[in-house]
């Protein structure tokens, strides 16, 4: 691992600090919220401020599970007063660009930076990084960092980093699924976690309209039989007709993968910014690897899930066709 920090340098910038921010990931998932909520609880009980800030809007369904009313969400970078603050913590953020994906935004220098990571394709940003590309989660990370801390964890913060770990394993389905990411969560059963209650909370909680939007997803879905993938894909007309809130798309890429007979498996959403659109890219083959397609889409990941972004197209066909380039490309550089 290059440039990792130790954790007592971590510790030290958080017991530095006095008022701390993190702009949360514009990606959003389980694993990323529940590393920032976690994080921010310790902080307090070490007399720290520490604000949140998302740029979109944290998905309903989220919001019935914790209390996020502190974040502020729909809040860009730009809009952030940094000289309030002396320390940025990043979580479960590979890219710093990522926490400002819309605009060309550059961080001030004035700032401190930690970075706190498990995504082997991190670009180490920081002034202060620690990232392990071993961990199941940056939950997984963070948890570990408690332990040798010291810290005493209550069952709040214990089920939090649980859904870390469940989610970015695919409830323990995906690759990252090591012996120690069942240990820990094993270790948090122990400690009081209702295991079998989050991932009910997570898998039986669909509303009517994300159903009919997987339907939509499901009647675009093809095959590219010369490349071996598939692809599908949801509009923002689709979104808005619909009024599907959009957090709840997350775990499509993880049915999509299911299908047999490809090498992996493409979701394609197009943003509220015209012309621009996600891509979340899963693979169910052990051999098959992601990150170099997703390199090529400005993003990155993990070997079997792994995701980028195409900005400035004309449509979705222009989107579908980027894609596959990026998938002939990828394959000529292996």
């Amino acid at each position: 691992m290059q440039n990792n920090n130790t954790p007592e340098e971590v510790l030290s910038a958080l017991q530095q600090a006095k008022s701390i921010i993190t702009c949360m990931d514009g990606r959003f998932d389980y694993d990323s919220l529940c590393s920032v909520l976690s994080l921010r609880e310790y902080a307090i009980s070490l007399g720290k401020k520490y604000d949140i800030t998302f740029g979109k809007s944290i998905p309903k369904d989220t919001k019935e599970l914790f209390d996020v009313s502190f974040i502020r969400e729909k809040t860009h970078p730009n809009n952030i007063n940094f000289e309030d603050y002396d320390l940025l913590v990043c979580l479960d953020t590979q890219n710093i660009r990522n926490l400002a994906s819309e605009l060309d935004f550059t961080f001030p220098s004035s700032i401190k930076k930690v970075n706190i990571d498990h995504h082997p394709s991190n670009l180490f940003y920081a002034d202060i990084n620690y990232v392990d590309e071993n961990a199941s989660s940056t939950c997984a990370v963070l948890y570990d960092l408690f332990k040798i801390w010291k810290v005493d964890l209550d069952v709040q913060t214990l089920n939090k980093l649980s859904y870390g770990i469940l989610t970015d394993t695919g409830f323990f389905q995906h690759s990252n699924t090591s012996s120690k990411a069942l240990r820990d969560t094993a270790d948090m059963m122990d400690k009081g976690v209702d295991l079998f209650r989050n991932i009910w909370s997570l898998t039986y909680n669909s509303t009517l309209e994300s159903l009919k939007a997987e339907s939509v997803i499901f009647a675009n879905i093809q095959i590219d039989t010369k490349r071996k993938f598939a692809y599908s894909y949801i509009l923002q007309k689709d979104i808005k007709e619909l009024n599907v809130d959009e957090g709840t798309l997350n775990f499509i890429p993880e049915i999509l993968k299911k299908l047999k007979g490809i090498n992996f498996a493409c979701f394609i959403r197009e943003k509220e910014t015209p012309g621009s659109y996600t891509i979340s890219l899963r693979s169910h083959e052990i051999e098959f690897d992601c990150i170099p397609i997703a390199k090529l889409l400005n993003g990155g990941g993990h070997k079997r899930a792994a995701g980028g972004k195409i900005e400035g197209v004309k449509d979705i066909d222009e989107a579908i066709r980027i894609v596959s380039e990026a998938v002939d490309k990828a394959s000529l550089s292996s």
